[in-house]
């Protein structure tokens, strides 16, 4: 999962319509972390994210001194997602592919590929064309080392959260109806078992693209409270709702988001 400061623009202040657009975005921001030990959108919270994002500006950090990997972040971080390259038309980019490139290949690098096309040689037909040539192939130690992260780290602290996926529609009783957003409606419950109030959302969950928006919703909430809970300064993050937990119904096609509730229902 990504955090708050790796998503697209369109999913912070655009339509919030997800296409592979979105990790071409992300892909962009882990390189400018990468080159420039900063992120490219500095924001401190999620309304100051949202602003920073519509004044659609990014500085070129001193640590960048490679023209051509700057022109291929611009082109990468593009805030219009019709501007943005595809991730094969980035992987052209003269950065990948010119003399310099293949003059900067590492003999560690040429180790994770020769380890591909063994895996390739024994059958392996998730290996592609970007396994087998150095100049796509970035050492894992390298990227923990420039980010600071750790993905098998972060893994273990999301195991450790209390999100409930065992719940059923039935454990809850409706007080009242909310509102209705885009997605689906929103309604007030207690939970029976400890008569907790929260709040649940009820969406759609028949079509792949009702799923993949709704799971969608979940990792985004996820990721933003998992920076506030990192953040020196919380109270600036008050007005963010923190998610419980979810459930689906199979048999009626409907899917459930748990949430906390606000003051005033």
């Amino acid at each position: 999962m990504f955090t708050p400061l790796n998503i697209a623009p369109e999913l912070v202040v655009g339509d919030g319509k997800a296409d592979a657009k979105v990790d071409v975005w992300s892909m962009g921001v882990v390189l400018f972390q990468l080159a420039g030990h900063e992120y490219p959108i500095k924001a401190t919270s999620v309304l100051d994210l949202q602003k920073l994002m519509q004044q659609r500006q990014i500085t070129r950090p001193k640590a960048i001194t490679d023209n051509l990997l700057w022109d291929l972040l611009m082109k990468i971080l593009q805030f219009d997602k019709k501007d943005r390259p595809t991730a094969e038309q980035a992987l052209q980019h003269p950065y990948f592919t010119g003399e310099q490139a293949s003059k900067d290949i590492s003999a560690l690098q040429r180790q994770i590929v020769n380890a591909a096309l063994l895996s390739q040689q024994g059958g392996d037909k998730s290996i592609t064309l970007y396994d087998i040539n150095p100049s796509y192939a970035v050492p894992g130690n390298e990227i923990k080392a420039a980010i600071s992260y750790d993905p098998d780290v972060d893994l273990q602290n999301l195991e450790q959260t209390n999100f409930n996926t065992t719940w059923k529609l039935s454990d809850f009783k409706k007080i009242k109806k909310i509102g209705r957003g885009r997605f689906g409606s929103v309604s007030s419950y207690q939970e029976i078992r400890t008569q907790r109030n929260v709040a649940i959302k009820q969406c759609e969950y028949e079509t792949e693209e009702e799923k993949a928006k709704f799971h969608r919703e979940i990792d985004v909430m996820n990721d933003i409270i998992k920076i506030i809970r990192q953040s020196a300064n919380q109270q600036q993050f008050i007005h963010v709702i923190e998610p419980l937990g979810f459930f689906v119904d199979e048999v009626e096609e409907k899917a459930y988001l748990v949430m906390e509730l606000c003051s005033g229902g």
